[in-house]
């Protein structure tokens, strides 16, 4: 086991080793656990497909940098190696909550091997003694594959591929994610003004770009991927400027935006989700 070390009394240096002292557990596995150390090498790491990438360049200027300064021996572990840790991490770790409500992120190994569908047939919840479970959320038929959902099962498309291809380098082309009303939902489609039909957007099947236009269903009027980007982007700016605690200020925004969004958009239901909670 390498000796490390550590500057405790640097706030900075203190603050790096919480981001990076899971990935050196992880890096020591083979000395401590060589058994999870299996376990956690099946793992997807997506090292090629994270190549030149901003994500890459973070983690080589942040973390790996910082792990040989304070003396993570290069001959014993090399920067390839720290970057398949952080990879395997990323793309497979699970969002945690302590008991006393503290954020984390976790890797169970055999539930990271679950597929992702946006219409998923489980869920997974994290108990008390730390193990993860997996709730039927569906009727299952026998032999039926099990997915869970590795984003929010009500985020919109452009949301959820954007976190697809940045953290597991895939779009999902699922039932919902190929059909352009998500099953009927619209929980993406924005109105056009002019007839106020829903535009929709044409799933891709070969291809992990997204920037096919949109076009409407009442009068096929068609508008550029990025323009229904930037409308997203520019009510995101604006929800940050409202009170989320109060009902006035919230019931407002949305009668607003139900000029714009269809009312089942998912920004809409998340205004509705924070109003029941008020």
């Amino acid at each position: 086991m390498q000796k490390l070390s550590i500057n405790t009394e640097s706030l900075e240096s203190l603050s790096k080793l919480t981001v990076a002292i899971l990935v050196l557990r992880c890096l020591f596995l083979p000395q401590t656990s060589p058994q999870d150390w299996i376990r956690l090498r099946l793992l997807q790491d997506h090292v090629e497909e994270r190549k030149d990438t901003k994500l890459q360049k973070l983690c080589q200027d942040f973390l790996v940098n910082y792990l040989r300064d304070i003396g993570l021996n290069r001959n014993q572990i090399s920067d390839n190696e720290i970057h398949q840790v952080c990879g395997i991490l990323d793309s497979n770790a699970f969002e945690s909550k302590t008991l006393d409500g503290v954020e984390s992120r976790a890797v169970f190994p055999l539930s990271a091997m679950v597929n992702s569908s946006c219409l998923p047939n489980m869920t997974h919840v994290t108990r008390k003694d730390r193990k993860m479970v997996f709730v039927a959320s569906r009727d299952i038929r026998e032999g039926q594959e099990l997915f869970i959902c590795y984003t929010g099962t009500r985020w919109g498309n452009i949301t959820q591929r954007k976190h697809l291809l940045l953290t597991k380098h895939f779009l999902c082309r699922c039932p919902r994610c190929l059909d352009p009303t998500e099953c009927g939902t619209f929980i993406s489609s924005i109105k056009f003004p002019v007839c106020e039909g829903n535009m929709v957007q044409e799933a891709q099947r070969d291809s992990n770009v997204c920037n096919m236009p949109w076009h409407c269903q009442k009068c096929r009027y068609e508008m550029e991927h990025k323009k229904v980007v930037a409308i997203e982007t520019m009510i995101g700016k604006m929800l940050k400027l409202v009170n989320k605690n109060s009902t006035h200020h919230l019931e407002q925004v949305s009668r607003k935006l139900k000029r714009v969004l269809t009312s089942h958009h998912y920004i809409l239901l998340e205004i509705y989700m924070n109003l029941v909670t008020l």
